[in-house]
């Protein structure tokens, strides 16, 4: 038997409160949208890209440098007969500022000894005499807002490798650059140094040597400034493909949530109206134009609001207590006599009020539609094979029961009372 907590009626669930946008239609969004960030996420990156144009640039100042160290090494690198060889510092400085002056780079000359013998930043020359740069425009409103989302972009990206400064020491010599050493030893070398805020700083180190033997090495050093300039365009690229991109998929996602959230609302709020009474002839909403499965969970629900108003109607109309449709208020009272006689009467008077009810209430009910509300109608039990019987489950004097039931029979059998022996139930 049911405890009375577990038959005390559940109370009806607060009504949820629906913002801008339901939940289903933020999972939506979130699910397309993660994809797209994490491929332009990718794409930002570009690390490889970056890497490749490094080493194209590291390749064409090493062609540029190795034409430039052979033809030091054959102008500048003298001898004495039989004597050593060494580079003529003053022609060196003569023919250097010559040379590095087309690729527009600077460069420096060390000795064998690591010694520096030329800097072009420091040379005197026509070319090198004044060096003009021309200002970019002043930047707009609109330029200025990318730019800083481009660097707040960037700086969320996962950082590159660690680079060791880029720094140049007061008195400068070889031995402040590993790769300088590695060009003595006859092997080109280049190493990527941070510069702050001028970037990634290019180090080339080429050896100048002739009939095999190294006299010196020219330094070449660049910044990535370019290669940073074709990331940005390449990113800048990128965002506004994904800026694209991003309000295409917005826009399908908040129409997929549209065509399903939305409708899927409607219909909860319509089951919360009829289940709790919040609205008075409250209905499920129809989606005629839908052949998918919110128009099919429509049309079902309405299949099943409008039996469970025909079931609901169908039970009201019936004024008995019997089986399934039990109204207390038409209860028949049992027998509670401890005397024979008067129990014996009192169960003549159960039969009898039984006997009313069923002759009244053992139809089936028939619920034809119409746009008011279902029409009930009756029609006759055939009960020739299995006739009704009283149900004396738990009552007092059940036998006696069974006996005046019988009894009954026997007088009314034209009515369909059955005189069978009625097994009694307890």
């Amino acid at each position: 038997m049911a405890s009375p907590k577990e038959e005390r009626p559940r109370e009806p669930r607060a009504r949820r409160r629906r913002g801008r946008f339901s939940s289903l239609t933020w999972r939506i969004l979130a699910i397309n949208l993660l994809a797209l960030v994490i491929v332009v996420a990718g794409m930002l990156y570009l690390d490889t890209y970056r890497r490749g144009l490094i080493e194209a640039k590291t390749a064409v100042l090493g062609a540029q440098g190795t034409v430039i160290a052979a033809a030091l090494a054959e102008s500048v690198v003298t001898g004495e007969d039989d004597g050593p060889l060494r580079i003529d510092e003053a022609v060196a400085r003569q023919m250097f500022s010559r040379l590095i002056a087309p690729i527009n780079t600077r460069a420096r000359l060390y000795d064998a000894e690591s010694n520096l013998l030329a800097d072009s930043r420091s040379l005197a020359g026509a070319w090198a005499s004044v060096q003009a740069a021309s200002l970019p425009p002043p930047a707009s409103l609109m330029e200025e807002t990318t730019g800083a989302i481009y660097d707040w972009v960037v700086s969320k990206l996962p950082a590159r490798r660690r680079l060791e400064p880029y720094r140049e020491s007061a008195e400068p010599h070889g031995d402040d650059y590993a790769e300088i050493g590695a060009a003595l030893d006859g092997a080109l070398s280049s190493v990527l140094r941070d510069g702050g805020e001028t970037g990634v700083i290019l180090n080339l180190a080429i050896p100048v040597q002739r009939f095999k033997q190294v006299q010196g090495v020219l330094l070449l050093t660049a910044d990535t400034a370019d290669i940073e300039d074709k990331v940005r365009a390449v990113r800048f690229q990128i965002l506004q493909i994904s800026a694209l991109a991003l309000a295409i998929t917005i826009s399908l996602s908040l129409y997929l949530a549209g065509t399903i959230a939305r409708p899927l609302y409607r219909l909860v709020e319509a089951v919360d109206a009829v289940r709790y009474g919040h609205q008075a002839g409250a209905s499920i909403p129809e989606f005629p134009g839908r052949g998918d499965e919110i128009g099919d969970l429509s049309r079902a629900l309405g299949d099943m609001i409008l039996i469970a108003k025909v079931i609901a109607r169908g039970a009201l109309m019936r004024d008995e207590c019997r089986g399934a449709h039990y109204k207390p208020e038409f209860a028949i009272p049992g027998p509670d006599s401890d005397k024979p006689a008067e129990l014996r009467e009192q169960a003549k008077k159960w039969c009898s009020a039984f006997k009313t009810q069923i002759d009244r209430w053992l139809k089936t009910t028939v619920a034809e539609y119409s746009e008011d509300g279902p029409k009930i109608t009756y029609e006759e039990v055939d009960t020739s094979l299995i006739p009704p019987r009283p149900r004396t489950y738990g009552l007092k004097g059940a036998e006696i029961i069974d006996e005046v039931w019988r009894d009954m029979g026997r007088d009314f059998g034209a009515v369909g009372i059955s005189a069978a022996a009625t097994p009694t139930r307890r």
